[in-house]
Parts: structure tokens; sequence; C-alpha cells
């Protein structure tokens, strides 16, 4: 009798105590899981700047500016221009199961390529890839080795034959860049005739490479 006294007193005042979440859990743990965006798809955590990585929960880490803050283990800085414009910007979990092989090649910050923008943001080498839009971005001024059967479109390739590179520059800084399929009615032999789009002119490289551009004024640049 004095036993079930003291069971039932034990659980009247919770004895034992509450159970307490890990330390900095909140700053550490990994937003929601998803398919990467941007360029080049692959696993891992939805994304920043070029297109991967997924933000810290709780507390936000802060990295680069003038003080040149690094992230921790396991996180690269999100500012977009390989740390060139000395802006401060957010720490993001690095991207997991990224596929070595497949998706739009990219050019890296170190002037490599890689077979994705999730592989080269892994390899910390990420900066405005695809479609990303980023503020003044001198880092396009890294450039890589097209790989063979491709070519430059700003820091991703299209294939040559196939895509034709279609870019916006915004006269305020940044500019983004995407491979479209070339239509059937071009043939083997791509013209700027067989590729047409309002607003953006074209050039031809002596390749063949087509790329259209439209350049934004500051006024229309969202």
């Amino acid at each position: 009798m004095k036993l079930v006294f003291l069971m039932l007193l034990c659980g009247w005042l919770a004895c034992g105590g509450e159970s307490a979440s890990p330390p900095n859990a909140g700053a550490s743990g990994a937003s929601g899981q998803g398919g990467v965006g941007g360029v080049g798809g692959g696993g891992g955590r939805p994304g920043g700047a070029s297109g991967v990585g997924g933000g810290a929960g709780g507390e936000e880490i802060r990295c680069g500016g003038a003080d040149h803050l690094k992230c921790p283990e396991g996180y690269f800085c999100d500012d977009g221009a390989c740390g060139l414009t000395g802006s401060s910007s957010t720490c993001l979990l690095l991207p997991e199961d990224c596929p070595p092989l497949g998706g739009t090649p990219v050019c890296g910050c170190d002037a490599k390529v890689y077979p994705n923008a999730c592989y080269a943001t892994a390899n910390h080498q990420g900066r405005c890839f695809g479609e990303t839009k980023c503020g003044l971005d001198i880092s396009n001024n890294i450039t890589c080795e097209p790989p063979p059967g491709y070519f430059a479109c700003g820091t991703i390739f299209c294939e040559r034959g196939k895509q034709f590179c279609e870019q916006v520059k915004c006269l305020a800084g940044w500019q983004t860049s995407a491979c479209k399929p070339l239509p059937t009615t071009c043939g083997a032999t791509p013209t700027c005739d067989c590729v047409k789009v309002s607003g953006f002119t074209c050039e031809s490289s002596p390749a063949g490479d087509l790329t259209l551009t439209q350049l934004m004024g500051p006024d229309f640049c969202l």
C-alpha cells in the first residue's frame, strides 16, 4: 500500500523532470526535406541563391560581410557570388544526395565544370546558376571551358545542336540564363532566323550556337 502511494505521488510530482531538447537544436536543425530547385536537380534541401541547400531552423546564421564571417561545418554561405562582393548573407545547409551525373552542367566558383548545381554547391563552389536572380554578381567574370558538346550560357552550359541559350540581363546587376530546346525547324544548322522571341536579340557563334538576350532597365528589374 505504501509503495502504491509513493508511485502515485511520484507521478503527480513528475519525478525525473521533463525531457529537454538538445542545446541549439533549433539552430542546427534542418528545415523540411525536399527536391532541389534551380538548375541541375538532385536530392537535398530546398534552396537558396544557387537553387540548392536549405535554411537552418531557429536562429539565422550570418556569413560574409565586412568581418568575412565563415559558416560552420555542413553549411555554405548563400551570397551567390563566390564571396567576391563582401555582402552579408545567410548560412544554409549543404545539399545532400546530389547526383554525380545528369542535369545541366554548371561553372563553379573555382572555374571548374560540375555536372549540376547541386554537385557544385555541395563542393562549396555554388553561385547564382541558371534562372536564379541575385544582386550584383561580379562572379559572372569567372568562366569555365565548356565540356565537349556544350557551349556557355552564363554560368551554365547548353547542349550544342539541341538547345539555345536564353539570357535576361538587368542593368541593375543580375542576369538569368536558361537552356531551351531548338525548334525542329532549325534543322542541322541552326540560325537566328529559326529562333525568334519577341524582345530578344539573337547572336550566333561561328559554331552555330545561338544566344538570345533581353536587356532590361532598372525600372523593369523585379
